[in-house]
């Protein structure tokens, strides 16, 4: 009993240290100066995190993000960077799992920067 303490100062900062990971990413690909693609990094990561809500048989709020026309349609108006960035009157309530890391939002941000291409 006189460890619990202990013990449980120390798996707090355990746990502490471990959510610290999205905020420096030694392999982040939107550090690297490399062009973010659309089908390779955006994508795939819309369609893991988005697409549970907002695919074609199930589009809460009327969004669909099942291809690249209809994700390009929510970029172009703002709604997309608004709402995973939780900037201006975004619900701040996408993704559904939480805030995406930074990486992934560098990501976002530097393919939509470069006019978000069809690549």
């Amino acid at each position: 009993m006189r460890y619990t303490g202990l013990t449980l100062l120390l798996l707090f900062f355990i746990l502490q240290e471990s959510c610290a990971y999205d905020t420096a990413l030694p392999d982040c690909r939107a550090d690297q100066n490399t062009p973010i693609s659309f089908r390779s990094d955006v994508f795939p990561l819309v369609n893991n995190t988005c697409n549970e809500c907002h695919s074609e048989s199930n589009h809460s709020g009327g969004i669909i993000l099942s291809d690249y026309q209809m994700i390009k349609i929510f970029v172009d108006n703002g709604e997309f960077y608004n709402s995973i960035y939780y900037t201006d009157n975004a619900i701040p309530m996408m993704p559904i799992g939480g805030k995406l890391t930074a990486c992934e939002l560098k990501a976002i941000k530097s393919w939509i920067d470069h006019q978000s291409p069809d690549n």
